[in-house]
């Protein structure tokens, strides 16, 4: 089976796949030069970057899979992929930690707003004051959406790694408003797709019980 990589992955990924297939990487194909090299592939593995569209699932004649090595398919055109019976394949929780973590990352960068002070320290300033942020100890972490991330969210702040932040979820559902959470946390971390109905203002305050981003 030829299996051609679109996407960039880990040596040892290619490793193993390439322990069993024939496997050609071929990073950052544009749309007209994707069908070319899907030509005689029986599967194709992309990340985010690569469009699988229709025009290149009837050019691809061989293709029996498509897959994603992350979470979703809104790059891949899965009405045509199933037209022509290729199978569409996701790795849902390939990521789950990393991003986790780096929500963690970016609440605590947020919070002691760490980008903002390291470009002005990096012009030369030195603002202590005007960047001490809020502490996060005490604080409520609200979560909208209590899925496969939102949970590694809620362990780390539960652990300690989240500054002694106590946690909060609310129901995915846009028949639920966020708003109840949004007004009893100092952080609001969305787990969920996006709807018209839930709208979260960022923002944060020194107060424990204030509105946040």
């Amino acid at each position: 089976m030829k299996i051609v990589v679109a996407d960039g992955l880990a040596p040892e990924g290619l490793e193993r796949l390439r322990a069993s297939f024939d496997v050609v990487v071929e990073s950052g194909l544009s749309d007209d030069a994707l069908p070319v090299a899907l030509a005689d592939a029986e599967a194709v593995i992309v990340r985010s970057r690569t469009r699988i569209t229709a025009a290149a699932i009837v050019r691809a004649r061989r293709l029996r899979v498509i897959a994603r090595a992350g979470v979703g398919t809104d790059n891949i055109d899965v009405e045509a992929a199933t037209h022509r019976g290729i199978l569409v394949l996701t790795t849902p929780e390939s990521s789950t930690i990393s991003t986790a973590e780096h929500t963690m990352a970016l609440i605590l960068a947020s919070a002691r707003n760490v980008p903002a002070a390291h470009a002005a320290t990096a012009q030369g300033g030195w603002e202590r004051e005007r960047f001490v942020g809020a502490e996060l100890y005490g604080k409520t972490l609200g979560i909208v959406g209590l899925g496969k991330i939102g949970s590694e969210v809620a362990r780390r702040a539960a652990h300690g790694r989240g500054a002694g932040a106590r946690r909060y979820a609310h129901p995915p559902s846009p028949a639920h408003p966020a708003d109840p959470a949004h007004h009893r946390t100092g952080a609001v971390c969305p787990d969920a797709p996006r709807h018209p109905d839930r709208q979260l203002r960022p923002g944060w305050t020194n107060r424990r019980g204030g509105a946040s981003g």
